[in-house]
């Protein structure tokens, strides 16, 4: 495939990645590992997961603007919970990030 693969950085340095690994490959992008952190790397929201899940889309939608995208191009998002009956706090913020 042309164009081989690319890793970005928001920060421009491999030292970024506590945020969001990102990976270019052609025209596609690869995004994992967006935490809650801010740009300190200090975790955002404490307990409370709305604003842990806001954080984690603001560093998502960072990435994907250094890498020349947006939220719209977003194909598939997992959400990863540490109590699962958290999702209905959550699933408001997923729906204003993306629509759906």
């Amino acid at each position: 495939m042309a164009g081989g693969r690319r890793d970005i950085y928001l920060d421009g340095s491999a030292d970024d990645r506590v945020n969001c690994d990102v990976v270019r490959y052609g025209e596609l992008l690869f995004v994992s590992g967006c935490g809650p952190t801010d740009e300190r790397k200090a975790v955002v929201g404490g307990d409370d997961v709305v604003m842990q899940a806001e954080q984690v889309l603001l560093n998502l939608e960072r990435v994907l603007r250094r890498a020349g995208g947006s939220l719209a191009d977003v194909l598939h998002v997992t959400i990863y919970l540490t109590h699962m009956d958290e999702y209905p706090l959550v699933r408001p913020v997923r729906m204003a990030a993306f629509g759906q």
